[in-house]
């Protein structure tokens, strides 16, 4: 089932694959107020890792945990 999640995205927004070729999926969670909002994510990896963050202003969580995850990677 899992799989078929990932593959079909049944309950993610996006799937892709980062500058090494590891694929990822997402689901997201954005509410704003004027300015200002909160942010969340969760994002997992094709070797296993998964990362789960929340802001509380309007940054954009996918592009940090793909960065952060591929200058870990390297």
């Amino acid at each position: 089932l899992q799989n078929r999640m990932v593959n079909e995205l049944m309950g993610y927004d996006v799937a892709g694959t980062t500058a090494d070729g590891v694929s990822y999926f997402w689901k997201n969670g954005v509410y704003d107020i004027g300015s200002n909002g909160y942010r969340s994510l969760i994002i997992g990896f094709g070797n296993g890792i998964q990362i789960s963050a929340m802001a509380t202003s309007a940054i954009n969580l996918q592009s940090a945990a793909i960065r952060a995850f591929e200058a870990w990677y390297h």
